[in-house]
């Protein structure tokens, strides 16, 4: 854990193996290391880390909620991984997943919406911005992405009925 903290991760790796040699089924130990990954963009090995911990839910039911968690977050941060090269479309599908294990999450349900803004779909970014703001009306920015939305959707729809106008 010092290591982790210190941003040390090919340390905090090492010694994170060297528990599971003592300690193969230690689901805290297969968690801190899908974190490891995951700060590492290595969602391939956290994914599966994470799998292996769920196979011993049967022994640990109490860490359901922290599994499904930590797989809500990875696939979180993937689908801000693909938004980053303006793959949206695999973003959403992403997104979707990171929501089945964490519904009420109005981060993820507000970069699904980001997603669709950036494909120009504004009825549906709305939409999604509208969940995330039911969640969290507190959250940051949704107003403001609530308000583009509205302004880019009317200025196409302006754009597209005075069509003509323009071409004379």
């Amino acid at each position: 854990i010092k290591y982790f903290w210190q941003n040390d991760y090919e340390k905090t790796i090492y010694f994170v193996n060297k528990g599971m040699e003592i300690e193969p089924k230690s689901v805290r130990l297969l968690l801190l290391r899908s974190l490891i990954y995951r700060k590492n963009k290595k969602f391939d090995q956290a994914l599966k880390d994470i799998e292996t911990a769920s196979l011993s839910l049967k022994e640990f039911p109490d860490l359901e909620e922290e599994i499904k968690k930590n797989l809500a977050v990875t696939y979180n941060e993937m689908g801000i991984q693909m938004m980053s090269r303006d793959d949206y479309k695999n973003a959403i599908s992403l997104f979707d997943e990171a929501l089945k294990f964490k519904a009420n999450d109005w981060g993820i349900v507000a970069n699904k919406g980001d997603c669709y803004f950036k494909m120009k779909k504004y009825d549906m970014a709305k939409d999604q911005y509208n969940i995330a703001y039911n969640i969290n009306p507190k959250g940051a920015t949704l107003g403001n992405r609530l308000g583009l939305c509205c302004f880019y959707n009317s200025l196409e729809k302006y754009n597209a009925k005075n069509r003509d106008l323009y071409r004379a």
